[in-house]
């Protein structure tokens, strides 16, 4: 029994009425990311590209409406997928994909705790710098984003998981903290407009000197 092929066809099935069968939909895409994560990212970003019209038409608001397929896609999903373990192998991937970035982080409503910071905070562990930066300059240019200090607190703790994704998962230990990577983190934060909230975030970065 090939489990990646019959979850790909089932999703086949199930996403013609996506949202009579969410839990279903859900179920396959985080199975195929813990299985294959780069199948996985595929069949998200095909998801969101199918759906893309009813997406667009739900981002004006300050979030989107819980019923929604743009909540179920976007918010829920994103929720879902970058806390699994095995998101990591792709995060770069993901990072430099210019259509999701784009979608999730530089026009839909982003909250506080997105997942955002979970992509963010490895990529700058790992020194892949260009991924991290593509998702923040998405995320500074959102004009509904506000939670910069927040974002920043959570992406410097995370350095105590050292190359490990996600939290949850056993760490390796804290990370190797380089000028570079204390340079970039300092060097976003500097672009912060908000005087509060920079200075929030400037405290936490003190933390890696």
């Amino acid at each position: 029994m090939d489990k990646e092929e019959i979850l790909l066809k089932n999703y086949g099935i199930l996403s013609k009425n996506i949202m009579k069968n969410r839990n279903a939909v859900e179920s396959a895409i985080t199975q195929l990311m813990e299985i294959n994560p780069e199948t996985g990212l595929e069949v998200w970003e095909k998801s969101i590209k199918d759906n893309l019209q009813e997406i667009t038409d739900e981002m004006d608001g300050e979030e989107f409406s819980y019923d929604g397929v743009g909540y179920f896609l976007v918010p829920a999903m994103e929720n879902n997928l970058l806390k699994i373990e095995s998101f990591g192998q792709v995060a770069e991937k993901f990072a430099c994909n210019d259509f999701l970035t784009d979608v999730l982080f530089r026009k839909s409503p982003v909250g506080e705790y997105s997942g955002a910071e979970y992509v963010i905070g490895y990529l700058i562990r790992t020194g892949k710098l260009d991924g991290a930066a593509k998702i923040l300059s998405a995320l500074y240019e959102n004009e509904k984003f506000e939670y910069y200090s927040s974002l920043w607190e959570q992406i410097i703790g995370s350095f105590e998981y050292g190359e490990s994704y996600c939290p949850t998962f056993f760490a390796t230990g804290e990370a190797e903290i380089t000028d570079e990577m204390k340079d970039f983190c300092v060097s976003w934060i500097e672009k912060i407009e908000d005087e509060e909230q920079q200075a929030a975030a400037m405290t936490y970065v003190m933390k890696l000197f």
